[in-house]
């Protein structure tokens, strides 16, 4: 039971652990890096909704709300760039 838990927490953070491994420990970072980086968290969260979690379901779901919050405008200049 523990161990089913500890693995969909794993599962559900993973996209934002592996991003944040991935962006430069540094105060600036550039749009170059962040778009990309936000357009692959948001894919790999989304593509996670399809997933059936016994545990995480309610972290997932804060998570992706929370993600949305945080970088909005990020990803709303994403969607301007795809359309251009």
């Amino acid at each position: 039971m523990e161990l089913d838990f500890l693995e969909e927490f794993r599962h559900t953070l993973a996209p934002i652990a592996v991003a944040q491994n991935r962006l430069p420990g540094e105060k600036t970072v550039y749009y170059a890096e962040l778009l990309p980086n936000l357009l692959k968290i948001s894919n790999k969260l989304a593509n996670l909704q399809s997933v059936n979690f016994c545990h995480c379901t309610s972290l997932l779901i804060a998570v992706i709300a929370g993600f949305h919050q945080r970088f909005e405008h990020f990803q709303h200049s994403l969607l301007i760039n795809k359309v251009d």
